[in-house]
């Protein structure tokens, strides 16, 4: 009996209430009877009855009949989900806002231990079918090999070296200009010179 237990009542609730497919929070499930017991979660979408109105949550209460729901557990599910890139992520999966053990949901740590501070982490809260989740990424060992360390630094070596040969394109053309100006200014103080004295000659 499902609605007897107070995480599956509520997110069942909460289906019949809105009309939206809901996920219930962690629990376990029936199903783990043997081996690894893993975190699981229950997806209900409520059944109202034929021809009945579901305009308001009062009326959806009095129409619901029932829910299809789906059970799934967490370690398969992101296994499936991930595929053969798993090994490239090391994430782990709460069931609110904070990271509380209570609340982990799925932790790939289990699967691929790594004790190394890894090169690139990122959080993420979102939202999934009236839950908040908690997502924490980090790259592992293996995502860490795929990445070619020397092409940053030869894009930044290359970088400089362009940057070297402008900046000295552009002070050489400044002297040159400079050049040009002073030779220009010279050339006319002589000619002016040259004009003075014949103009003197011709007086």
């Amino acid at each position: 009996d499902m609605f007897s237990q107070s995480m599956r009542r509520a997110a069942m609730e909460r289906a019949r209430d809105t009309g939206l497919t809901t996920l219930s929070g962690r629990v376990t499930l029936v199903q783990e009877i043997k081996g690894k017991v893993q975190a699981g979660m229950l997806m209900y979408l409520p059944v109202y009855r034929h021809g009945k109105p579901t305009a308001t949550v009062e009326q959806r209460r009095e129409a619901a009949t029932g829910f299809v729901y789906a059970p799934f557990r967490m370690d398969d599910l992101m296994q499936g989900i991930l595929g053969d890139r798993e090994h490239l992520v090391d994430l782990h999966i709460f069931d609110s806002r904070s990271e509380l053990e209570s609340d982990l949901m799925y932790d790939s740590d289990e699967i691929f231990t790594h004790e190394y501070h890894p090169k690139f982490q990122q959080a993420e809260i979102v939202e999934i079918a009236g839950r908040e989740w908690t997502l924490q990424f980090a790259s592992t060992m293996e995502f860490n090999k795929t990445i070619d360390d020397d092409k940053p630094r030869l894009v930044a070596v290359g970088g400089l070296a362009v940057s070297f040969l402008l900046f000295g394109f552009v002070h050489s053309l400044s002297r040159s200009r400079g050049q040009a100006v002073k030779l220009a200014a010279q050339m006319t103080a002589d000619l002016t010179a040259s004009e003075g004295r014949t103009q003197a000659i011709i007086n």
